[in-house]
């Protein structure tokens, strides 16, 4: 029988390592493939162990993220996309199977290390993808999907890797830094901590390379508040003085050198794109049209989601529904329509397709796990130095949040089902073993 346990979580383990990374074009009879690891997960690991393992008392959060994925399902169904509602269902079983079976800190740890090994093996083909123009997941589009590449930006290729769009790209790399961030401040001075620095090196170097700039912006948000609390103080008050020091000369040199001067503008400006596309123009100006994609005013959006809704707002329009808005659009000089065909923000994108209940519902069920995060920020592992796996799940949730006010979840969202996997497994051990 502990043969048969240590091959289920084998299972487990492939599947965490191949789910979150299966692009959603790759597919066999139009099944995507990922939908088929789930059914695969919970059918092998029950043949195998001869149980799910989901015979226990359940928790609040657990019952609530339940509530609300079944309620997200039966909207789907409503709307007609029955196997929409199915597969979703099936993500979270498998979720909750990828929980069960962590059933000790060492098999915790191992699931964390395999998400980093293959992010490893991901961001090494992003670099690639970035200087050759070649993505290396565009081979497994079995569907025929015209996959989303994006104009070049200053110049240089933004990493789609096996993500649907570069913005979904870099909220995995953020994910997977928070883990990276987690093994690196608990981790003893040795290789292992030297390749969880490198590892980190160049997934943050992916992030950067997506060019995704209100994702990047949440990156140093979560990777400083995780400074903070993690104990390094004093690391972020240095990093502070050096950046006033450096914004103090920037300051003077733009002053007396004009190109310093339109570089430190220019970048002022993309940060300031990501809220409004009157900046889009001025780095056009300064770098060429191929650095701007239409990214949609933020604040319009919510105007036109709310009256393309048409009252709709219980139940929404449906998850296949397409959103088409045509608005005016000027230049100054010239007048022409544009018509909006995505729905950047998270929270609007989840109202116009499944309506306000379940928009409540997932806002409550993210929150329910930082407030959790929050209520078990003392509990410790003996192998957790610095920082704890609640505090980092719960900060991350915390960005994973604000990201939601500029960009729509995606790909991503299979990461951070295992992300929740983690956490709720870390939950169940902390509560049977002494921690100090």
């Amino acid at each position: 029988m502990g043969n048969n346990k240590v091959s289920a979580f084998h299972l487990v383990l492939f599947f965490v390592a191949l789910f979150p990374i299966t692009p959603t074009y790759f597919d066999v009879f139009s099944i995507a493939i990922s939908n088929i690891f789930c059914v695969l997960l919970v059918v092998g690991y029950y043949a195998v162990s001869g149980k799910l393992g989901l015979k226990h008392k359940i928790s609040k959060l657990e019952l609530l993220i339940l509530v609300w994925v079944m309620w997200k399902s039966i909207i789907c169904v409503i709307h007609g996309s029955f196997t929409d509602g199915l597969w979703l269902f099936m993500f979270i079983i498998a979720g909750a199977v990828v929980t069960s079976s962590i059933t000790s800190f060492e098999k915790f740890y191992r699931v964390i290390d395999v998400l980093i090994t293959m992010a490893a093996v991901i961001s090494v083909f992003g670099i690639f993808e970035s200087f050759t123009q070649f993505n290396v997941f565009s081979l497994l589009n079995t569907s025929g999907a015209i996959l989303n590449y994006n104009q070049l930006r200053f110049g240089l290729m933004r990493i789609l890797s096996f993500s649907s769009h570069t913005i979904q790209y870099c909220s995995y790399c953020m994910l997977i830094l928070s883990l990276l961030f987690y093994r690196i401040a608990n981790a003893e001075i040795g290789k292992k901590r030297t390749r969880y620095i490198l590892i980190y090196c160049l997934v943050f170097t992916n992030a950067i390379l997506t060019l995704s700039r209100s994702l990047i912006l949440c990156i140093f948000l979560c990777q400083l508040l995780l400074l903070s609390i993690g104990g390094y103080r004093y690391f972020i008050k240095t990093v502070l003085k050096t950046a006033v020091v450096i914004g103090v000369a920037g300051f003077l040199l733009s002053v007396f050198i004009s190109p310093v001067a339109n570089a430190i503008h220019s970048v002022a400006y993309m940060i300031l794109a990501v809220f409004n596309d009157n900046y889009a123009t001025m780095i056009t100006s300064s770098f060429g049209n191929d650095n701007i994609s239409g990214f949609g005013d933020r604040i319009n959006l919510y105007k036109w989601v709310t009256e393309s809704l048409q009252g709709n707002y219980f139940l929404g329009m449906g998850p296949r529904t397409p959103f088409k808005y045509a608005y005016n659009a000027t230049n100054g000089l010239y007048n022409w329509t544009n018509v909006k065909t995505s729905i950047e923000v998270n929270y609007l994108n989840i109202l116009y397709r499944y309506g306000i209940l379940t928009l409540i519902l997932e806002v409550m069920s993210f929150t329910g796990i930082v407030i959790k995060s929050m209520k078990m920020h003392l509990r410790y592992t003996i192998e957790e130095r610095k920082i704890s796996f609640t505090k980092v799940c719960g900060i991350t949730t915390l960005c994973y949040l604000l990201s939601f006010f500029a960009v729509s979840q995606g790909t991503e969202f299979k990461t951070y089902i295992i992300f929740i996997a983690l956490f709720l497994a870390y939950i169940r051990i902390s509560r049977n073993i002494k921690t100090w």
